[in-house]
């Protein structure tokens, strides 16, 4: 079993696996949410996930971005010192660390979090720390079997079973830290052959704290945009919205099932090509990956955008128009969260100067600027929130273009593609409206179009003689 969680494949191979893995945990997620509301509750929904995504957020800013140089400097080294170091530091400085963070969460009066429970909020934010740690490992030794399976069992099993067997939110919030505890603790000393922290030299410490505090405004930025505009709902509306807010970051995330496996596979690949020198090869890769991703979240995103209602009612089981505008609102920003998404593990993997903090550091003034103003002319809060999310990734979007420029000189649109999105818009559109006409019902209507677009490209893929998608494929051979 060790070497098949620890065994190296090609990248095509790895590619194959964290996909076929983010479709699992893409699914485990939304039956976990569908589950909760549809047996909980929407407001319990919206407790639920306030606390998953301010933990999910902020869990590098818990680790003081250990888990970022734990990839890096393992890609790189193979050294396993890497991992004693991160778990000490770990235990010494984030133990404490969070129990001021969740205090302070409490005295902050937010709609959704209890300020006379401690416990099992503490215990679920450990059992996610451990989680990103022992992924972390994982995917630094490039072993992409056993980083999925890491995800998988702490981001949708253990909460699946859980939530089937109990029915009190706060009895499954300890559960699931103890669980995640005890399972990620296990994992993470098992692929790093065990622990030897006395043995540890000063040298591991200080390249894992410089590496992490340089990306610190960037974990704070991330923060602000993906966790912070929820709490700001929570404190000037109720739990129902924020479930619909979450939500829809939930739907948001569905961009990952491209995004993720290529930059889980990439940031350790381009962190040892670095190192021989090899940025040719890295902005070839780099430039395809990000037409591909420019192109699947345009289609899917007119997809979710004329769905919308549909989605909603079929996975939360029931649905306002509020619901609907909130999801079509925060999808129009799927473009550009999508480039930034594979970006940042490339500009992280090119500099130890931290650019995604600059990136991301604009992009969350810019979400906190726009929302305090818009509150104060008298907006409502929900479509200011909207408002300020979706400018705040158009400019991480476009500023990760540009540093990629600086360091692989990668020109992001071409005329092929230019041409595919296009075509790709109208048969979308156009099949939409004519399946309308015909009087189809709109359920039909959505499904057909997602199968139909899968088929229609997967043909082209398949005899493509030219262009990106060529080019793409025969990448990944």
């Amino acid at each position: 079993m060790k070497n098949w969680l620890t065994k190296n494949f090609s990248m095509r191979e790895d590619i194959i696996i964290t996909f076929l893995n983010s479709l699992i945990v893409m699914g485990g997620v939304f039956s976990l949410n569908g589950l909760i509301a549809r047996f909980h509750g929407l407001e319990t929904l919206g407790e639920f996930l306030l606390l998953k995504r301010t933990f999910f957020t902020a869990v590098s800013l818990f680790l003081f971005g250990s888990n970022l140089g734990l990839t890096n400097y393992i890609s790189k080294n193979d050294d396993r010192t890497y991992g004693d170091a991160a778990l000490h530091l770990f235990l010494v400085f984030s133990l404490p660390f969070i129990a001021g963070i969740i205090i302070g969460l409490q005295w902050s009066q937010i709609e959704g979090i209890n300020k006379d429970v401690f416990w099992p909020y503490y215990l679920f934010a450990l059992g996610i720390c451990l989680q990103i740690l022992a992924y972390s490992l994982f995917r630094g030794y490039l072993n992409m079997i056993g980083a999925s399976v890491v995800q998988l069992v702490g981001t949708a099993v253990i909460p699946i079973i859980l939530f089937l067997l109990l029915d009190d939110l706060m009895e499954i919030f300890t559960w699931v830290g103890i669980s995640s505890i005890g399972i990620m603790l296990f994992g993470f000393v098992w692929r790093n052959n065990g622990i030897r922290i006395l043995k540890v030299n000063i040298v591991y410490y200080v390249d894992l704290v410089i590496y992490g505090l340089n990306r610190i405004p960037s974990i704070i930025a991330q923060f602000i945009l993906l966790a912070g505009l929820p709490i700001m709902i929570a404190k000037t509306s109720n739990l129902e919205n924020v479930a619909y807010f979450n939500s829809s970051l939930s739907l948001l995330n569905l961009s990952l099932l491209i995004t993720h496996p290529i930059g889980m596979v990439l940031l350790p690949r381009i962190s040892r090509k670095l190192a021989r020198g090899k940025i040719d090869e890295i902005s070839y890769g780099l430039k395809l990956a990000l037409y591909g991703g420019i192109y699947f979240s345009m289609m899917f995103g007119i997809w979710i955008f004329i769905s919308a209602p549909i989605i909603l009612e079929l996975w939360l089981g029931q649905i306002g128009n509020i619901g609907s505008l909130i999801l079509r609102g925060i999808i129009i920003s799927l473009p550009f969260y999508t480039i930034a998404g594979l970006a940042r593990s490339p500009i992280d993997a090119a500099s130890y100067k931290g650019y995604n903090s600059i990136i991301y550091g604009i992009a969350g003034m810019f979400v906190v600027a726009l929302y305090y103003l818009g509150i104060k002319l008298g907006y409502h809060p929900l479509y200011v929130a909207v408002t300020s999310f979706v400018g705040g990734q158009i400019i991480a979007g476009l500023s990760s273009i540009i540093v990629l420029n600086k360091f692989f000189d990668i020109r992001i649109w071409n005329p092929t593609l230019i041409r595919d999105v296009i075509i790709g818009i109208f048969l979308v559109i156009s099949g939409y409206y004519i399946m309308l006409n015909l009087g189809l019902n709109r359920l039909i209507i959505a499904c057909s179009i997602f199968i139909l677009g899968i088929a229609t490209f997967n043909y082209y893929y398949k005899n493509t003689k030219g262009g990106w998608v060529y080019d793409f494929r025969k990448l990944i051979k």
